[in-house]
């Protein structure tokens, strides 16, 4: 839920409220740092020994079909170690951090509550601060103010900024 900083949803009956008290059995360790520095090498060797499973913390990573494009874990890497939120959504679809939050912590709470230990692997830093700090409450998009906002010319955009 957005402006609580617990993480909430329903995991088996259980609510992420309730399964923070488990958080205290196994812990979550975070790998981040800029792209091509070696974070999912290092997950991985991490997950392996510490009987860990992996969240992805990519904001492109999330999506389907970019593979190539962002590194994402080969098909080996996930059959070593159990990955979570690799290619989870399509390119057509639409990803806010508020949205990645409410899946990371549904993630986090289902991997507490089978007492393993998780590792959050990226450099997006607003996924990351929606995991660790979660986000003050936000009214959603309006996608009827959007097409308006979208049909208008630059420079009108910038004058009405302006008077805000």
């Amino acid at each position: 839920m957005l402006g609580n900083r617990q993480c909430r949803s329903n995991v088996d009956g259980v609510s992420h409220r309730d399964a923070r008290t488990i958080y205290c059995v196994k812990e979550t360790f975070f790998v981040v740092g800029p792209t091509a520095v070696g974070k999912t090498a290092l997950a991985i060797e991490l997950a392996e020994k510490f009987d860990a499973e992996i969240v992805n913390a990519d904001a492109f990573q999330v999506y389907r079909s970019l593979d190539v494009l962002t590194a994402k874990p080969d098909a080996e890497a996930q059959r070593r170690v159990r990955h979570h939120l690799l290619g989870q959504i399509s390119l057509s679809e639409t990803m806010s951090a508020a949205k990645f939050r409410e899946l990371a912590c549904g993630t986090l709470a289902d991997i507490h509550l089978r007492k393993k230990n998780a590792i959050v692997v990226g450099g997006s830093g607003l996924y990351l601060k929606g995991i660790t700090h979660g986000f003050d409450q936000v009214p959603p998009p309006d996608p009827k103010l959007r097409d308006e906002l979208s049909a208008l010319p630059l420079k009108e955009l910038a004058e009405r900024l302006q008077k805000t």
